[in-house]
């Protein structure tokens, strides 16, 4: 599983050598009379990175830094439950490796899937 931040370079596709911060900053917008038209959710290409590539995945903090850069982005319902199993099933695989918790400095969680711990409640 390969976890996206707002910095990690896109390799593939036709957004292949920006970053996913640059991909939202571009995707699903029109501009029609000088006002900003959002397309819909399902169009949007993280989306169908999420729903559609098994080792694509963002943590829930790094949606919400998205969404602060761009209030309209969301994903579509499907590509969240999606996102929540991918999640799940990480933590899960995480969790019988012998070293999930040998993490003594608190630098990375579990729960949050960030490092350093992004959250109140970390392993």
């Amino acid at each position: 599983m390969k976890f996206y931040n707002l910095d990690t370079l896109f390799t593939f596709g036709k957004h292949k050598g920006k970053t996913l911060k640059q991909i939202v900053e571009i995707e699903n917008i029109w501009v029609l009379g000088g006002q900003e038209h959002k397309l819909a959710d399902e169009t949007s290409y993280i989306n169908w990175c999420i729903i559609n590539l098994e080792n694509f995945c963002i943590s829930e903090s790094v949606y919400s830094e998205l969404q602060s850069i761009k209030p309209y982005f969301k994903l579509s319902k499907e590509a969240i439950d999606i996102l929540n199993e991918k999640r799940e099933d990480w933590i899960e695989d995480k969790k019988s490796q012998s070293d999930f918790y040998s993490y003594d400095d608190k630098r990375y969680c579990g729960a949050c899937m960030e490092s350093p711990c992004m959250c109140s409640d970390p392993y």
